[in-house]
């Protein structure tokens, strides 16, 4: 196998963190799913992004996440959190893992500094597996009924690329990048969906003349067709890594071009995600500080040292040595 050809693991998980990395795809989406009555509540023109992920090792095997804060015209944030569902198949109860993931959040935050965000999860879905929408009360049987209020209830924005319609994709997200990339995701996987992938081809071979400017964004979506796309699709997959030479790829493999190009948009959200950070962990504390401060306050409410390193996303041997960097209690 040549470097070219090396895979990238989990292709579509990397390539979708790469489409939402930046606010203004994140906005593009929002502006093409949200109810308008909902739009004109947040800022987001205000977008941050967050730098953490809250999927656990149960729900690794179901999502990846990309969030960001939004501020609200009536004060305070909201979580925006984008998930792709990248099994190829629907979960059965998918409420009961979009519930952990927000507990994931709200867990984390109360443990931190007490106070909870709005969440508003928007989940993608691009696998040949029919969806099956409904409440969270659907999940229970006739014995339920006048039982609701003891049933959580809460809603989610789904996107079912798979079922979506081209022209619906198009009209609705306006960022070139962001409706190139959720085409790419509808088509990858797809049968007998090549003529739709050269149409693409073509496109982002047109738009690659307008400069280096855009580039960057081009060779993230030949990367996709290269990494991502159906064996079926071998020709196509072809064509691509010939564009991807005109397009300046010069050395390397595929594969770390891919992340080169990720990690260069990554630094154009270095100072938002600095920003972000810093808010999170004390602007003066300093990183380790603000840390040590969360773990005291959480072990003095009970939980363990382990529980408490899960919380905070950070490594147990870490809040091994913050913990007992503790100043001691005074007597």
């Amino acid at each position: 196998m040549s470097a070219d050809s090396a895979p990238v693991p989990r292709p579509h998980d990397h390539f979708f963190k790469l489409l939402f990395q930046a606010p203004e795809q994140a906005a593009g989406y929002l502006q093409g799913v949200l109810p308008q009555k909902l739009l004109q509540r947040l800022e987001l023109d205000g977008l941050q992004a967050d730098p953490a992920s809250y999927v656990d090792e149960q729900l690794r095997e179901h999502f990846a996440d990309a969030v960001f804060r939004c501020p609200l015209r009536a004060g305070g944030d909201a979580y925006v959190v984008f998930l792709l569902e990248h099994k190829s198949y629907p979960a059965k109860y998918p409420h009961l893992q979009l519930l952990r993931y927000m507990l994931n959040i709200w867990e984390r935050q109360a443990a931190a500094d007490g106070r909870l965000n709005l969440i508003i999860p928007c989940l993608i879905y691009h696998g040949a597996d029919r969806w099956k929408g409904g409440p969270m009360t659907a999940y229970f049987g006739p014995e339920a009924e006048g039982f609701a209020s003891f049933i959580p209830s809460f809603q989610y924005l789904l996107t079912n690329l798979r079922t979506a319609p081209e022209s619906w994709i198009r009209q609705q997200f306006a960022d070139w990048f962001l409706q190139k990339g959720l085409l790419l995701m509808k088509y990858a996987l797809a049968p007998r969906a090549a003529a739709h992938i050269a149409q693409l081809l073509k496109e982002m071979d047109a738009k690659s003349r307008e400069g280096e400017q855009v580039l960057g964004y081009i060779r993230m979506l030949g990367a996709y067709i290269v990494h991502g796309a159906s064996p079926s699709h071998g020709k196509l997959m072809e064509k691509a890594k010939t564009l991807m030479e005109t397009w300046g790829y010069e050395e390397g493999s595929m594969a770390h071009l891919w992340l080169l190009e990720g990690e260069e948009r990554g630094k154009e959200l270095g100072k938002e995600i600095g920003k972000e950070i810093g808010k999170e962990l004390g602007k003066e504390l300093g990183r380790e500080e603000a840390l040590r401060q969360s773990i005291t306050r959480m072990l003095g409410r009970g939980i363990t040292l382990a529980g408490a390193a899960d919380l905070l996303g950070i490594p147990l041997e870490l809040a091994e040595r913050l913990a007992a960097a503790r100043p001691e209690p005074e007597s």
